[in-house]
């Protein structure tokens, strides 16, 4: 999933260490709305890592995002998952 966005919310940042394998992790959920459209899609997505350092953006902002969207499973029950992939100010309308 590729557009313009407008950022509705923030979560909180959100950080760790790993059980697995002890590192640190970091992760900050976003609201984005599609803009520019009759019907809107919307998303919660993620932003891991110093992703979550770099996204400058506040509520009401426009950014150009990649939403790459999966299935998690756990104890054989599926999940849904939206990460950030990628982003950029929302005015900048050439592709990536």
């Amino acid at each position: 999933m590729e557009g313009i966005f407008k950022v509705k919310a923030l979560g909180e940042v959100a950080s760790g260490l790993s059980k697995r394998d002890g590192r640190t992790w970091t992760r900050r959920e976003v609201w984005l709305e599609e803009v520019n459209k009759s019907y809107p899609d919307e998303v919660w997505a993620s932003l891991t890592g110093d992703a979550v350092g770099r996204f400058g953006f506040v509520v009401g902002d426009k950014v150009r995002a990649t939403v790459a969207l999966g299935v998690d499973e756990y104890e054989g029950r599926r999940y849904q998952r939206a990460h950030v992939v990628r982003f950029e100010p929302g005015e900048d309308f050439r592709p990536f």
